[in-house]
């Protein structure tokens, strides 16, 4: 039904063994952060310490094994070292074929969500020379992939959830579609359930138990826009725009719940979960940290402003990576007020 390409410089056998420790995107979970754990709401400052002018316009960031991998709009996916966070040093890029909007990690690969293009597949075995290994082209628009088992997880926007088997990343197989109500602008997945950030119809929790049946299990209408999604535990966190940030209670997912929000002083577009810190890309604001420990409750930690407007954040260590349209992606730093940057 849909249009594969494929080119087979690997077995199969080599690309599923590759395939099977995803590294993830917004969704990752970092190494542990040597400032967690410390309480009060000054207790972190962040601090700009690098960064890297992309030419394109980045939408979203990818961080893994001291790469980031940046989905650059009509720029592509462009591959930068950050080894040394406060200097990011440019590897590689790859023109994909429509508009990159995100990018997600998993072993040796990387899937593009490439906009009216679909999902794009690179090997970045040799991150020096991303290689091409398959796309699909979706129906919609692909804005946000994650990797769950052996299924890829794609926000098509118009077209909603699209899930394709890629057990064989050189043979992606549509699994299903489920047709969200509103636009499907993020997802994130766990224990069985797809969680799609779907815009003006609020959270949508899919029951993907069974991928290839997929069917809703509860629909939560968010007060904003929601755009993108974070999970930890039984907690949701969404980036609901100029609404911020949604703590959504999912330990029921049949039964979701609002437990806490959290003003923005501009937009929530892009959410990263750490612990008990959620970092939010907020728009012309830049970046902020909220301690949400207590979920009800959340509170801002720190704030700092970026060049551009900041629309995604990935967090490894105590280190923040933000897109940032028209200026590339920006390195923050967590410390302790006490302590020097860099240390």
């Amino acid at each position: 039904m849909k249009k594969t390409l494929v080119r087979g410089f690997a077995t199969a056998a080599v690309l599923m063994s590759a395939l099977l420790a995803p590294a993830g995107a917004s969704q990752c979970h970092p190494a542990e952060d040597p400032t967690s754990g410390m309480a009060g709401p000054s207790a972190v400052e962040l601090n700009l310490i690098g960064g890297f002018d992309t030419p394109g316009s980045a939408r979203a960031v990818a961080v893994a094994g001291g790469l980031a991998f940046v989905a650059d709009g009509s720029s592509g996916l462009h591959v930068l070292d950050v080894t040394d966070p406060a200097t990011p040093a440019h590897v590689s890029s790859y023109d994909t074929p429509g508009t990159a909007m995100g990018a997600t990690a998993a072993g040796d690969f990387v899937f593009v969500a490439d906009g009216r293009s679909g999902v794009l597949v690179l090997d970045v075995s040799d991150p020096t020379m991303p290689a091409f290994v398959a796309e699909y082209d979706t129906d919609g628009s692909a804005r946000v992939i994650d990797i769950y088992g052996h299924y890829a997880y794609v926000a098509d926007f118009d077209s909603g959830l699209w899930i394709l088997d890629v057990s064989n990343p050189a043979r992606p197989e549509l699994a299903a579609v489920y047709e969200t109500p509103g636009d499907a602008y993020g997802v994130a997945v766990a224990g069985g359930y797809a969680y799609v950030a779907n815009f003006d119809s609020g959270l949508q929790i899919v029951d993907v138990s069974e991928p290839t049946e997929p069917f809703l299990a509860a629909n939560l209408d968010t007060p904003g826009l929601a755009v993108r999604v974070a999970l930890d535990g039984d907690l949701v966190y969404v980036a609901d725009e100029a609404a911020g940030l949604q703590v959504i209670d999912v330990r029921d997912p049949t039964t979701p719940v609002i437990v806490g929000n959290h003003p923005v002083s501009h937009y929530a577009y892009g959410v990263a979960i750490d612990g008990q810190r959620v970092y939010l890309a907020e728009g012309s604001e830049g970046v902020q940290v909220v301690d949400v420990a207590d979920a009800s409750n959340p509170a801002t930690l720190s704030t700092s402003s970026a060049p551009g407007t900041s629309v995604d954040v990935a967090v490894a260590g105590v280190y923040a990576y933000v897109a940032a349209t028209r200026s590339g992606v920006h390195v923050f730093q967590a410390t302790r007020p006490d302590e020097k940057r860099g240390e």
